[in-house]
């Protein structure tokens, strides 16, 4: 199981209106900025704006930890894990195409750029160069044989941080496109699997994207989306998965990842659902004072959770161990400071 750091990310997203095509023209110029993009209208403002990679520069014990990353797994997996490697379908090869290898890039590019490496920097730009400069007629982007909308959504997560590390232009109208295509294309391929559950990934992208450019298509895209994934907020409402779940029970809806990841979707789809923050907030921190075993256990992979594969791990903090006690005492002081 993951060592979760949770970060909490309020983008406020207000009433969805329905808009016309879609517009790639960017507000603003292109060129690199530090300054964080607020939320525009109808969207609600945030009470935090997030600042864009590269606006913050780690140094001193974070730097170092970076740099650990880039001298270990994070920064030579590509060398010799074949998913990630020369023949990965992402740069345009026969090997596996779903998606580890944007997963690879969505440590790989804040990496690279946070440390300004060029070692890094030079792995990175095939596997962008190969996306940005493969986008089908249609807008569909990404290896062919793939029809899955999940790993696209990890690889607009990839593109929007290179974006703010690069300015690179090309980013905001191939944004612009695939948006569209996913719109014209969603009511005969309507999200599967994964994707229904980690749907609210793909909606950071677009709200990242309506924010350069005002396009009101994006949030009749939006909106239409949500339709589409698992509603998050009404299994954290009444979260009933306290303990190690049975195998009857080993859905997508209990997978402990896509739960993590969920923890967002209030927030992002609506800041009003912050209101909800003490229901998710209550009930994590009860879990945490009571799973200590169930998580030593899924450290072990008694759970047979496959996610001790994926790439990410390549960027873990040195000590996870560590990381993942500190953590769970972080959490569980949430419940305790509610009066818990």
């Amino acid at each position: 199981m993951k060592a979760h750091a949770i970060t909490c990310l309020v983008v406020g997203a207000g009433l969805f209106v329905a808009g016309g095509r879609f517009d790639a023209r960017p507000a603003g110029g292109s060129a690199v900025s530090t300054a964080a993009v607020a939320n525009r209208a109808p969207l609600q403002p945030g009470a935090f704006q997030l600042l864009p990679l590269g606006a913050v520069k780690p140094r001193g014990w974070l730097r170092g930890q970076l740099e650990i990353q880039a001298r270990g797994l994070g920064g030579h997996l590509d060398e010799f894990w074949p998913d990630v490697g020369p023949d990965s379908a992402w740069l345009g090869g026969q090997g596996e195409g779903w998606e580890r290898g944007p997963y690879f890039l969505d440590g790989l590019v804040p990496l690279a750029y946070q440390l300004g490496d060029p070692r890094l920097i030079l792995k990175v730009k095939p596997w962008i160069e190969w996306t940005l400069t493969h986008q089908r007629p249609d807008g569909g982007i990404g290896p062919p044989k793939n029809t899955d909308w999940w790993p696209n959504m990890i690889m607009l997560k990839v593109l929007t941080q290179y974006q703010e590390a690069t300015g690179d232009p090309r980013v905001v109208p191939f944004m612009t496109k695939y948006f569209a295509h996913h719109a014209a294309q969603m009511d005969a391929s309507p999200l599967k699997e994964w994707a229904i559950y980690r749907w609210h990934d793909e909606l950071l992208s677009v709200i990242w994207l309506y924010n350069r450019t005002g396009d009101a298509a994006l949030l009749d895209f939006a909106r239409r989306l949500a339709k589409q994934g698992f509603d998050w907020k009404a299994q954290f409402a009444d979260f009933r998965y306290t303990g190690k779940v049975s195998k009857a029970d080993a859905k997508l809806n209990t997978h402990v990842v896509n739960n993590a990841m969920a923890l967002k979707m209030s927030g992002v789809l609506d800041r009003q659902a912050m209101s909800d923050r003490s229901v998710v907030s209550d009930r994590l921190a009860a879990w945490c004072r009571s799973a200590d075993p169930q998580l030593e256990a899924s450290d072990r992979g008694d759970d047979g959770d496959d996610e001790n594969g994926w790439p990410w791990l390549a960027f873990l903090p040195v000590n996870v161990a560590d990381r993942r006690n500190r953590s769970r005492r972080i959490v569980a002081s949430i419940g305790r400071d509610r009066g818990h």
